[in-house]
């Protein structure tokens, strides 16, 4: 099973979509885009956010499904990420970075968004 795959089984369903957050260590900001354009063409309707802590920062990226962009806007997921870990986040409404310092609350970001996609 390859990585992708192995990610796809930990996808939970939020209201009417998919829900994937998960933490790859080590990858830098391409890699992390690059497998979540690779996850959005299996996941038709979904959010999904990697993280990968390296060197003691925190870099997020979201993606979004095009279908789910009039409803929920990944610059805002990643504004959010951000700020919950002390840095920063922006982007488009498909796909957007967020970055930040303080590595021990990953897991508290994700389940803010989550609470807040699940709201």
């Amino acid at each position: 099973m390859n990585q992708t795959d192995e990610m796809l089984s930990k996808t939970s369903k939020i209201n009417n979509f998919e829900y994937l957050s998960q933490v790859i260590d080590n990858q830098g900001p391409n890699e992390l885009r690059d497998m979540i354009d690779k996850l959005k063409l299996k996941l038709k309707t979904a959010v999904i956010i990697l993280a990968s802590v390296k060197d003691s920062n925190v870099t997020f990226a979201v993606g979004v499904t095009d279908n789910l962009t009039d409803k929920i806007d990944a610059g805002s997921i990643a504004k959010t990420l951000g700020e919950k870990v002390g840095g920063k986040g922006g982007g488009r409404k498909n796909m957007a970075m967020a970055g930040g310092t303080n590595t021990k609350l990953v897991q508290e970001a994700f389940k803010l968004v989550q609470t807040n996609l699940s709201s």
